[in-house]
């Protein structure tokens, strides 16, 4: 029997089109295609937001997170005018994604 390891990324992290308001804005993934191993199996998706501070990206801080059956979430309370990055880490029983691809939202 094979151990389990933390999963691969989730693929093509992105904006959804049309989906950004004032306030929110809604991203989406494809699931990764290793999630640990055999018999492994994904228990939800972190998704993690850093807000701009000038040119710099401040702290990654969770903003949600999602059961493994979805692969979209929708992020409220943004600030009209600021930047924002979004990272999706995929988790397991053994721990979650460390190098999750990031996505921008220049507003």
């Amino acid at each position: 029997v094979e151990a389990c390891a933390v999963p691969e990324s989730p693929r093509q992290t992105e904006v959804v089109a049309g989906s950004y308001t004032d306030s929110s804005v809604r991203i989406q993934w494809t699931a990764p295609d290793n999630t640990g191993g055999d018999g492994c199996l994904l228990h939800s998706y972190t998704i993690y937001t850093c807000r701009y501070i000038g040119t710099d990206c401040g702290d990654w801080a969770p903003a949600g997170s999602v059961a493994a059956a979805y692969t979209a979430f929708t992020k409220t309370g943004l600030v009209t005018g600021e930047r924002y990055d979004f990272r999706v880490a995929a988790v397991n029983s053994v721990g979650e994604t460390t190098e999750a691809q990031s996505v921008s939202l220049g507003r």
